[in-house]
């Protein structure tokens, strides 16, 4: 069967779709990069805002248009939360909500339109595929128990559940035996990860830290990477792990507002402005139905809220100026993933996660190698090899 791969969202969704893609080459099926070509599609959706919502249901109309013989499967947190509404939309043959995620592959081989309910996890064959990556994302958390007044993902995501830490540091081993780089750690929120194993006859709770020593100390993986960290998580114990160098130099923190009220805009510029980011994704809020935020009286207008939009990421983009510039002159080991510029320029990331575009004829691909930042970019620096 000849299958397309695509997600829209987090990096969460993006772990799962690696998963998946393992999962269908280690049972033969192939892989193929342009829709036109598949039999089946499956579409990996989010639904965190409406633009969201909306273009998970505009993509799928594409994809439709495009693979028009194909079998269009849908699932994510958008199919999830309208599954009525997903299964309306062309070609769609199957829709197949969070819960059942781990069952997709099966699912999507029988062709069939009902399922049982999967279970939470399951690990895949982790074979290189053929290029796919120089990075691999590992979900090692999902579903989230904090119920923001805002926000949709418990209800699409469900309650936090966390994978054994065996299960992900094997699965790690495979991924370094293969040839991965990097590995990054994902889930809704990581540093919620929590698992009761017993140890000597005795219940023992293991949480982040735990794992991520596990990786470091059993595992011969060069590069690792946490996302998504609650900034009440980040503590001494946490902050120590870094002294190891394969961990890598980035935190990716969930914060809500920067501002004690949360409502209080020019708060919220002035944190983003004071703290000097790295990076800051920036998106306007979007009621959500379900949500307790939903059945609130909105105050902000469409034109404010695009205002604003733009006010923030002109901090973020200034942000992301001075810290890169910080750099300059300095070298970083980069991963190098992708060839551009008619193969006369490679793409990757530092450790710190500062985009690199470096010169060279050379064939980098999956390859760390030290590089001197040289001058900032609109998303990041230029580089030369050392």
């Amino acid at each position: 069967m000849k299958v397309y791969l695509q997600t829209l969202g987090c990096k969460l969704n993006e772990s799962e779709l690696e998963a998946w893609a393992r999962a269908f080459v280690a049972r033969g099926d192939e892989l193929v990069d342009d829709p036109r070509l598949a039999e089946t599609i499956v579409l990996n959706t989010c639904t965190v805002t409406a633009q969201a919502a909306r273009k998970s249901r505009n993509v799928t109309r594409q994809l439709a248009r495009a693979g028009d013989q194909a079998q269009i499967i849908l699932t994510g947190c958008y199919a999830t939360m309208s599954p009525a509404q997903a299964r309306a939309l062309p070609n769609v043959t199957l829709v197949v909500p969070n819960a059942s995620k781990d069952a997709l592959v099966e699912l999507a081989r029988e062709r069939v339109g009902d399922f049982p309910y999967a279970t939470p996890f399951a690990a895949h064959d982790a074979n290189k595929l053929g290029g796919l990556r120089t990075r691999a994302f590992v979900k090692i958390q999902d579903g989230c128990n904090m119920a923001c007044t805002y926000c949709i993902i418990p209800l699409a995501r469900g309650r936090a559940r966390s994978r054994p830490q065996a299960e992900i540091v094997d699965e790690i081993k495979r991924l370094a035996n293969a040839g991965y780089q990097e590995v990054i750690l994902t889930g809704v929120q990581i540093s919620d990860y929590r698992l009761e194993e017993r140890e000597n006859g005795k219940g023992r709770l293991r949480g982040l830290c735990d794992l991520t020593r596990a990786i470091l100390r059993e595992t011969d993986l060069p590069r690792l990477r946490l996302t998504s960290i609650a900034p009440w998580d980040l503590d001494a114990e946490l902050l120590d792990l870094f002294s190891d160098a394969r961990l890598c130099r980035h935190l990716h923190l969930s914060l809500q507002s920067g501002s004690g009220s949360v409502v209080e805009f020019q708060d919220s510029l002035d944190f983003v402005e004071r703290m000097n980011f790295a990076r800051v994704h920036v998106f306007p809020y979007s009621a959500r139905e379900g949500t307790v935020a939903a059945q609130l009286p909105l105050s902000v207008d469409d034109a404010t809220k695009a205002a604003r939009h733009q006010a923030m990421q002109r901090v973020a983009d200034a942000s992301l100026r001075r810290f890169t510039e910080n750099f300059v002159g300095r070298t970083l080991n980069v991963l190098y993933e992708e060839n551009t510029a008619g193969g006369a320029e490679w793409t990757g990331y530092s450790d710190n996660y500062i985009r690199v575009v470096t010169p060279s004829r050379e064939n980098l691909s999956n390859r760390l190698a030290p590089t001197r930042l040289t001058d900032i970019t609109a998303d990041g620096a230029r580089g030369e090899l050392v």
